[in-house]
């Protein structure tokens, strides 16, 4: 068996090509409503990713005739799209799917639900999920593979799930399927040692009744033998020196960074008193004490919720916990003010920018929360002094994407974790202490000016990740042109306010 070990530079184009997939992912969950056909969502799905510049992967694959595998209820995998199968409410819909970025393949599957479903559906589709990541706890260097396996299958058997045998995970990279073949149950063997630079497709496939499978006279279409439903979830990931790396779709980042326009999750960090909704409502109610502010004058931020963060000593390039630093693990909350009903955003290396030009600062408010009696609070707020227009005519999306897309092929943006519509402020040309809001499309991401630097992992006091190696920043497109704003440049063209155009000038 020859499992190949990828280089920084190969591990660089997979984790592209995660990312890439995540957002036909997330595309395709939007379009996932009764009366759409599989063979619609194919078609979604396949000119999202040749816009990419990618190519499917799954299509023509040994003969395969589809671009993704969409499978619904008692179908297990490999389900060929088709006009003839309509989602249902009701259904479970299976979708399986990879694509090809620069050579290198991607490979992940999510099971979505349509609507209302039996409590024994979603019981199963959590079940299947968290069985990856009971799996991939076990997925470090110095481990075997089948210490993957056994937790994967040891969860699954609590709930007398029937696990599937006849189909596995599997290495992955210059092709779909590469050694080692990965089940989702113990094996007898312990299979080969785990190292860094591997990358696996883990997918734990999981019926709600019998593990018995069968294949549909399509030759492709795997079903449940007894017609129970079944439930799948796949990601790539790579063994680092650490904690594996989800490539792409890092369930950790989202289990843990959430948004305003979502819903805040009943999740808590270790051993904390608090849930995460409670230490916003504990972050808001001292800041209005403070300010008098309320909650409606913000924008929820990122949460970030750590577990129990610990000292560390470095030794031989390795690190060696020691004690922890607090008894319980920590929430950290950022809240940004509102204009008009609209984000109110600055570029974050400009927060503490207080030189001779007087750079407007941030906005915003970021509390550290350790316990019910202790954190801390930073709070910065400005007055809005002035707006060149309240309402002008913006981009659309698609349109700044483009734009954003530009950075991306020219290597400076590395990876986006939040894209939305706000307000920059821009100094006015002549006040000095006088800023406009100017519309932009808001990146937050890695960003680099250098394409060729090579970054390495930073850590933070505690031992923890603080920074994946990519240069952290906020960028922001001007939102009637799409023009990147450079809010590194402290010159005086800095102090230069682009023309806004007003609706009265394209009617």
């Amino acid at each position: 068996m020859s499992v190949s070990i990828k280089s920084e530079h190969e591990i660089e184009l997979m984790r592209h090509a995660g990312h890439l997939l995540e957002q036909v992912h997330d595309e395709l969950a939007s379009h996932i409503k009764p009366g759409i056909s599989t063979k619609e969502l194919d078609r979604i799905g396949e000119d999202m990713i040749r816009s990419m510049g990618c190519i499917p992967n799954f299509k023509n694959y040994q003969g395969f005739p589809a671009s993704f595998c969409i499978s619904l209820n008692d179908e297990v995998v490999h389900g060929i799209p088709s006009r003839q199968k309509i989602i249902q409410e009701g259904d479970l819909v299976k979708i399986d799917a990879g694509l090809i970025y620069k050579g290198y393949h991607s490979d992940a599957a999510r099971t979505y639900a349509v609507g209302e479903v039996s409590p024994e559906a979603k019981q199963l589709m959590e079940v299947t999920k968290q069985s990856f990541f009971e799996g991939i706890k076990f997925a470090k260097a110095g481990n075997h593979l089948n210490d993957v396996s056994k937790a994967i299958g040891a969860y699954a058997a609590k709930f007398n799930y029937g696990i599937v045998r006849d189909l596995v995970g599997h290495g992955i990279g210059t092709h779909l399927h590469e050694d080692p073949q990965i089940p989702n149950f113990p094996q007898k063997r312990r299979g080969i040692k785990l190292m860094p630079g591997m990358t696996l497709a883990i997918e734990p496939m999981i019926n709600l009744g019998r593990a018995d499978v069968a294949w549909e006279d399509d030759e492709w279409t795997v079903v449940t033998m007894d017609g129970s439903l079944s439930a799948h979830y796949e990601n790539t990931i790579l063994i680092t020196d650490g904690e594996p790396e989800i490539l792409g779709n890092n369930e950790d980042y989202k289990n843990r960074y959430y948004f305003a326009d979502g819903e805040i999750p009943q999740i808590q960090a270790e051993d904390h008193p608090l849930t995460a909704q409670q230490a916003i409502e504990m972050l808001e109610n001292k800041l209005k004490g403070l300010t008098g502010y309320g909650k409606d004058d913000f924008v929820l931020g990122p949460i970030t919720v750590y577990d129990r963060v610990w000292k560390y000593k470095k030794t031989n390039g390795e690190r060696v916990y020691t004690q922890p630093i607090s008894k319980t693990g920590e929430y950290c909350i950022e809240l940004y003010q509102k204009f008009a009903g609209v984000q109110y955003q600055s570029c974050r290396e400009c927060y503490n920018t207080r030189g001779k030009e007087a750079w407007p600062d941030a906005a915003g408010v970021s509390g550290a929360i350790w316990d019910a009696d202790s954190f801390k609070l930073w709070a910065t707020l400005l007055q809005v002094v002035d707006t060149p227009y309240e309402d002008v005519p913006i981009l659309s999306f698609g349109d700044a994407k483009k734009a954003i897309e530009t950075e991306i092929e020219a290597g400076h943006l590395r990876n986006i974790d939040k894209v939305q519509l706000a307000y920059a402020p821009y100094l006015d040309p002549q006040e000095k202490d006088v800023f406009w809001l100017l519309p932009v499309w808001y990146v937050k991401g890695g960003y680099t000016r250098n394409v060729k630097k090579e970054f390495e992992p930073k850590y933070g006091a505690g031992g923890e990740i603080v920074d994946d190696g990519i240069e952290r920043a906020e960028v922001v497109f001007e939102a009637q042109k799409g023009e990147l704003m450079d809010y590194n440049d402290r010159s005086a063209k800095r102090r230069v306010v682009p023309k806004i155009v007003t609706w009265d000038s394209v009617q």
